[in-house]
């Protein structure tokens, strides 16, 4: 985002007539910078990535969407919009809520018999961190987990607490989000990342700008 941003700030340059440039630009180009970065500084980005080296992407097949959100409401409207963005961009999604009962998110045996009945392949987790030292680097954190606990596989993949994204019934204007890509089949995650997100253009635009950044990411990065 900031690159693109920097980028603007060239072009305008370029337009500026040579003379005058010269006289001005040492005056106004580092506040057009500045002013830029600022006003681009306020977009959703992703800080890292990390991808087992051992995966080798394939069609993800049926995704679960699961947004590891302690309020319902939030939780369910997460994971409806987040599901509605991957179908647009035309992979086979759902959400966890109404498919994944409270006791299946409990019971591994549970687990894995309603989403082998699912027919679901592929997991991706969002999950909320008020503070940005609440999050380790992606490298350091699978590192130092060795594949293992809530970076496990795709059934672990719905161990951890959810945490809450909002104060007073309004949602937190700035969270940093753990997201975690899961396969059925494979003991570790196959990806993981997190995001700085800027929700101040409320739950749904928020939403909508980090997922479609987030997959542009996967795809580049040959995730999905």
């Amino acid at each position: 985002m900031l690159v693109q941003c920097r980028v603007a700030v060239l072009f305008a340059h370029a337009n500026t007539p040579l003379f005058t440039m010269k006289r001005t630009s040492r005056y106004y180009f580092p506040l057009l910078l500045l002013l830029f970065t600022v006003a681009c500084s306020n977009q959703s980005h992703i800080t890292t990535t990390w991808k087992n080296p051992s995966f080798a992407a394939a069609p993800p097949g049926k995704l679960v969407v699961y947004a590891k959100i302690s309020e319902p409401a939030f939780r369910n409207e997460v994971e409806d919009k987040v599901a509605q963005i991957f179908k647009s961009k035309g992979y086979d999604a759902i959400t966890a809520h109404g498919n994944f009962s409270d006791n299946d998110l409990k019971e591994r045996d549970s687990l894995r018999e309603r989403a082998q009945s699912l027919n679901a392949t592929s997991l991706i987790t969002l999950r909320p961190l008020k503070k940005a030292t609440e999050v380790k680097s992606t490298a350091q954190t699978a590192t130092s987990t060795g594949f293992g606990g809530s970076y496990g596989g795709f059934y672990n993949g719905f161990n951890g607490s959810p945490l809450p994204i909002s104060g007073s019934g309004k949602i937190e204007e700035h969270l940093i989000i753990e997201t975690n890509y899961y396969v059925q089949g494979s003991n570790s995650a196959a990806w993981l990342a997190t995001i700085d997100a800027n929700m101040k253009k409320g739950l749904d635009a928020g939403t909508t700008e980090l997922i479609e950044m987030l997959i542009k990411k996967m795809q580049k990065e040959k995730v999905l």
